[in-house]
């Protein structure tokens, strides 16, 4: 395809855009990007960070009264990041909202890296279980791998969402 205005000029703007976009995404790479990219790798960015921010530095003293980071003297497989105290409800812990009031260091503290690990991650999961319609579909195969993968996004939103909000809060 030939990427100049010529092309753009013989479409129309947004549709000649559209198909130039959709073309730079399917592009023979070695890791395929696709259009589910565009939500999977800036969620699973911001989940993986999140959660290696929250295991290392984040402590939950001031909440729970337990050591859960790195720097506390916890391992591996003792670390966790901070729940929300019981006292916040079913709040979203916002970083912008009305309990961290945009300071960076109360939401860590309050537990805000769980609601964040929580929706970026289900968001993250969905849109792998997208990549996996996707690449299917234009590999003519039939879908069976994304539909083995819908078990674990009702796992993940079993464990971290529904059972949670029956707990009454997070």
């Amino acid at each position: 395809m030939i990427y100049s205005t010529r092309f753009l000029a013989t479409k129309a703007y947004l549709l000649g855009s559209i198909t130039l976009v959709d073309d730079w995404l399917k592009r023979d790479r070695f890791v395929y990007f696709g259009w589910s990219g565009l939500l999977l790798f800036p969620t699973a960015y911001l989940t993986v960070g999140a959660w290696l921010t929250g295991t290392t530095f984040v402590t939950s003293w001031l909440t729970h009264g337990l050591a859960t980071s790195y720097l506390e003297g916890c391992n591996f497989l003792s670390g966790a990041v901070s729940t929300p105290p019981n006292c916040m409800g079913h709040s979203l812990l916002l970083l912008w909202g009305p309990e961290a009031q945009g300071y960076f260091t109360r939401w860590l503290l309050m537990g805000g890296l769980w609601t964040c690990i929580g929706f970026h991650g289900l968001f993250g999961i969905i849109a792998f279980c997208l990549r996996q319609f996707e690449i299917a579909s234009l590999v003519n195969i039939r879908p069976y791998n994304a539909l083995a993968f819908s078990g674990p996004i009702a796992v993940y939103t079993s464990v971290f969402l529904i059972y949670p909000l029956g707990q009454s809060s997070w």
